[in-house]
């Protein structure tokens, strides 16, 4: 039998890079040298597979969708609506060059049959973000699906609030069937990891907790926006740690895994960097994408640095390469057993855990 070529490499352990590690520090402590404390976190300079012993693994589940492979996402650039047929012509040619769906940025109330002419919702996405509490657009949708007959249960998408909305206004009983919509979009403030996971349970809960309505109702309305920093394994540990953390939430409130429903929505925003330019958002892009599909995101947003067809064309074009070169849809958790991430994750979750219950009970 032929011998592996990994037979022919010496097999290191702790103590052994230990070793070697205080060799070339000079007699220090790697772990004490190397170490980094960041937000909340300690980083340490080695892991192995002792450091996931007895952690718990939650695995990124195969998408539902099997057009877009088993780590499914969808490629949804904004587009800005003050005039709906101008928004829906623009849908129309993201949706012809690589999107799979859109959100709408809603700065005027929209008229659904003129922003979605010719646009076969159960084939694509569809989000809102609402400046106000107030818009009528989830209701005019309702009417306007059921006046096409499109399947409900096919529209993936929802509506994500800028301002607190008034639940009782939103007319759930309507929406019975759609499975994969999502009425209750809440947007995560841009802070650091730790509080960007505590600050998205307690609204979450709050949420589920206001207007007496049944909770595992809400639960399945919710959904949340993180936008991704450039941080690689940091934000892949945050969109995990939050997931983990949100199925303890719908568990108290006796919803199973076997129901989860979870949207997670991210979203990069420009970054200008002189000593990366001419390419630095681009740059950025790239590896903020890499991080949302990694770490779970069901669409995902990339912002140009400028408004312009060009610049639009590249971020749209970040994602379906990744797809279609890189082909990281194949795989529906291909960082599922790291010794870092599943290490980073749980410390980072458990942190967020503690600080959400102070919060909760303070």
């Amino acid at each position: 039998m032929a011998k592996s070529q990994f037979d022919t490499f010496n097999k290191t352990d702790l103590k052994t890079w230990t070793e070697a590690a205080r060799k070339e520090l000079g007699g220090k402590d790697p772990f004490e040298t190397l170490s980094i404390s960041k937000n909340d976190l300690v980083i340490k300079p080695y892991y192995d597979k002792e450091d996931t012993r007895g952690l718990t693994v939650n695995n990124l589940r195969p998408s539902r969708n099997p057009y877009l492979g088993s780590r499914g996402w969808y490629n949804t650039p904004d587009i800005i609506v003050n005039n709906c047929e101008e928004a829906n012509k623009l849908a129309l040619q993201y949706l012809n060059s690589g999107a799979d769906g859109m959100r709408f940025i809603l700065e005027t109330d929209a008229e659904p049959d003129k922003l979605l002419h010719q646009i076969e919702l159960p084939y694509c996405s569809i989000f809102f973000v609402v400046k106000n509490g107030q818009s009528k657009i989830l209701g005019d949708l309702i009417q306007y699906v059921n006046a096409k007959d499109f399947d409900k249960a096919q529209i993936v998408g929802g509506i994500f609030w800028e301002t607190p909305v008034d639940i009782k206004s939103i007319p759930l009983q309507d929406l019975e069937g759609w499975n994969n919509f999502h009425a209750l979009g809440l947007i995560v403030q841009p802070d650091d990891p730790i509080s960007e996971i505590t600050n998205s349970l307690i609204a979450g809960v709050e949420c589920l907790d206001s207007g007496g309505m049944n909770p595992k109702q809400l639960i399945h309305q919710l959904s949340f926006s993180f936008a991704i920093g450039p941080d690689f394994f940091t934000e892949i540990a945050k969109l995990k740690a939050f997931r983990r953390l949100w199925l303890q939430v719908c568990h108290a409130y006796g919803v199973t895994d076997k129901e989860d429903t979870l949207l997670l929505h991210g979203i990069s925003n420009p970054w200008n960097k002189d000593d990366f330019q001419p390419n630095a958002n681009m740059l950025k892009s790239t590896t903020t994408a890499l991080s949302a599909i990694l770490g779970g995101c069901d669409a995902i947003t990339i912002k140009p640095e400028e408004d312009n067809s060009f610049k639009n064309r590249i971020a749209r074009n970040v994602l379906t390469i990744l797809r279609e070169e890189s082909h990281l849809n194949q795989t529906a958790d291909a960082v599922a057993g790291s010794y870092y991430l599943e290490s980073l994750i749980d410390q980072m979750a458990k942190t967020a855990w503690g600080k959400f219950q102070q919060k909760a009970t303070g």
